[in-house]
Order: structure tokens, then C-alpha cells, then sequence
């Protein structure tokens, strides 16, 4: 039998931000986090992996839209399957479907991770329910036009059909999403307000970590300082780029990373807790079948509204 019937084809479009203008090697390595560069190098450079219908070199630098097909035969992974999950809807119409996803909870599989992901749940409400969702991502990312980091909790947009999922990437991609987090940072913030403006890539030490590095990404936050005192801070925080890491980036580089952040925190937590304490609060964008401008505010993480009140953070008001 030629290789070629053996062969198992996804297909999904580069529709992230944050992916533009990175090498593919990389881009991909990334997306399957458990596959190394230079297994994704290979697969490229066998043909396993073809951008836009043709072949390329590991190096080439992905544009917006662009359509990878992947073999999957040449990765070993087990299947997709639904799973009863407690998932949190906020808002759901016949286009989006507004989610408040829990810390701890993965948004999409990866090579080793395969069950346990919200996308898991997905596929549950799909199958039992009906759920549409879009497909523009592959497979194995239904419905998903951007990410929380797994140990993030609060609002997550799903696209529930392809025009819907274009019209949010894109407005991901103009910045015309507005996206506001809560933060609990390690020490006293020393001001109110703070705007940031450093740009972040890969660490040239730790290639999985992000790090504000010369030549690296434009990344923009602005923090609000609601609470305070010598432990711990709280913090509002708006996005005006949305880098990999990049609230969790910012806070270290200042010397105040975010509580239980076990990757950029400090290597002995002052403050122990089971996941990082950053929540993505609110989010406001024009719906993409409508038009109107819509807004979503979610209920903190009952963890972080512990730590917060432990902590005498809770004077703001906002909680």
C-alpha cells in the first residue's frame, strides 16, 4: 500500500496573534507543546506538514490566515473523546458561547494531554446537546479562537461557527477586543497606575519560557493598583497586546510576580496556593453577527477570592 493512503490529514488556519511572523518550526512546537522543535523540523522537512498546500522550510515566517495540514500518522496520539465536564456558561446565542473556565483546566489537548481539556467538554455538549462548533482550528481545538494559560481561571469566548471564529480572530488580532484581568502580585505595588511597555519573545535561557528581551514583540499592559499592602497587592490589569504570558511576564520583570505562579515566580513562594492568581475578570468586543458591543464580567475563582480576603485585599469594593 503507498504511504501516502496511511496517511491521516488535519488541517486548521494560524488565526493566533500571537503566532505572526514566527518561524513555523516554532509556531508548532508551541501549539503541541509536548513535541520538541526539532521533531516538528522533521516532520516538515518529510513532508508530513504543508502550509497552504505546499512545502516549506522549518524557517519559513507564518503569516495571518495561512492553512497548515498535518499528518497525524506521523505523531503517535491517542484520540479525542467527549467527557462530562462542569462547565460555567455565561452568555450563549446561536454564534458564540461566553464560558467562565476554572483554574487548573486546560483549554485544548496537546500531544501527551489528551483528555481533561475543556475541548473534551466541548465535544460532550456537542454530542449530547448539539453544541456547533467552529472548525477553522482543527479538530483537536473546536471552537477555540484564543487561550487562557491552564492555570488561569475566568472568561473564555468560543466560536460556534466559522464565520463567528473569523470574525473574532480577526478582531483579536486589531486589538479590538477589550480583555481585564485581576491580579494578586507579590510585595506592595508602589504606585497606582502603570503602564508597561516592554517587549516580550522566547527566553533565550529557558526556549518554553517567555521573557521581556530586546527585539521581542510589542506588548502593552497597564495596571491599576485597588488594593494594597506589604504581602501582597491587587491589581487590575487591560491588555493591549495579547503576548504569551504576558501579565505574568511584565509582573516578575518589575520584581512582583503574580501568587503561585510556579513558572516566573519566585523560587520559594512567599504565599502558597494550588494555581497562579490571575483571572480574566471582563471582556468587551463587537459580537461577531450582530455587531453590538457586548460585555461579560465574571465571578472570581473561589481561591483567589480566599487569598484576597486572607490577605485584607478585599477593600476595593469589587469582589
Amino acid at each position: 500500500m503507498p504511504i501516502e493512503e496511511k496517511r491521516d490529514w488535519i488541517s486548521f488556519h494560524l488565526l493566533d496573534e500571537d503566532e505572526l511572523g514566527e518561524r513555523l518550526d516554532r509556531v508548532l512546537s508551541n501549539r503541541f507543546e509536548d513535541l520538541s522543535r526539532s521533531q516538528i523540523a522533521r516532520a516538515i522537512k518529510t513532508g508530513a506538514v504543508q502550509l497552504n498546500g505546499r512545502l516549506v522550510k522549518p524557517s519559513y515566517s507564518v503569516n495571518y490566515g495561512e492553512e497548515v495540514d498535518l499528518d497525524r500518522s506521523f505523531f503517535i496520539r491517542a484520540e479525542i473523546g467527549p467527557e462530562v465536564m462542569d462547565i460555567e456558561r455565561i452568555y450563549e446565542d446561536k454564534d458564540i458561547l461566553v464560558i467562565n473556565k476554572k483554574a487548573g483546566l486546560i483549554v485544548h489537548p496537546s500531544d501527551h494531554i489528551r483528555s481533561g481539556t475543556l475541548v473534551n467538554g466541548l465535544l460532550y455538549l456537542r454530542d449530547k446537546e448539539g453544541l456547533t462548533l467552529s472548525d477553522l482550528n482543527g479538530e483537536e481545538r473546536p471552537g477555540i479562537v484564543h487561550r487562557l494559560d491552564a492555570q488561569t481561571s475566568g472568561l473564555l469566548i468560543v466560536a460556534k461557527n466559522n464565520r463567528s471564529h473569523r470574525v473574532l480572530a480577526q478582531a483579536f488580532q486589531d486589538r479590538k477586543v477589550k480583555k481585564t484581568y485581576l491580579a494578586l502580585a507579590e510585595g506592595e505595588w508602589p504606585v497606582r497606575d502603570f503602564q508597561v511597555d516592554l517587549p516580550i519573545g522566547r527566553s533565550p535561557s529557558h526556549p518554553k519560557q517567555m521573557a521581556v528581551i530586546q527585539g521581542g514583540k510589542e506588548a502593552k499592559s497597564s495596571f491599576t493598583c485597588l488594593a494594597h499592602q506589604p504581602k501582597a497587592s491587587l491589581l487590575q490589569v487591560n491588555i493591549e497586546t495579547g503576548r504569551t504570558h504576558q501579565i505574568r511576564v511584565h509582573l516578575a520583570h518589575y520584581h512582583h510576580p503574580i501568587i503561585g505562579d510556579g513558572v516566573y515566580g519566585f523560587r520559594k513562594q512567599k504565599i502558597k496556593t494550588d494555581h497562579q492568581m490571575l483571572h480574566a475578570w471582563k471582556v468587551a468586543f463587537h459580537h461577531p453577527g450582530t455587531g453590538e458591543w457586548i460585555q461579560f464580567e465574571s465571578d472570581l475563582d473561589p481561591e483567589f477570592y480566599q487569598v484576597a480576603d486572607r490577605l485584607g485585599l478585599l477593600k476595593a469594593g469589587i469582589c
